[in-house]
């Protein structure tokens, strides 16, 4: 868990399927270092934010609605696909 002041943050989305018998299983994960948002990326390199304001702005990105649900939609297609691959 990263640790920024008051702010705590998960450092690990998870997608998981259920199969009809009740078992679950993990079929992907995204951790906060492999996430990147290539406009905060710029603004650290060209000094207009600090580090600590990277983290912060990175980490609260990290775990909104919107990006949960882009990560759902991203494994969803990738699941979808891989089964379209397979019935060729």
């Amino acid at each position: 868990m990263y640790r920024s002041g008051d702010v705590s943050v998960v450092e690990k989305l998870e997608a998981r399927l259920r199969s009809k018998e009740g078992r679950e299983f993990l079929v992907a994960s995204l951790y906060l270092s492999h996430f990147i948002i290539p406009d905060l990326d710029r603004l650290l390199r060209n000094g207009t934010l600090s580090g600590e304001e990277y983290n912060l702005l990175k980490a609260l990105k990290f775990v909104d609605r919107s990006t949960k649900k882009d990560f759902a939609r991203a494994v969803y297609a990738q699941i979808v696909e891989g089964s379209d691959e397979q019935n060729v």
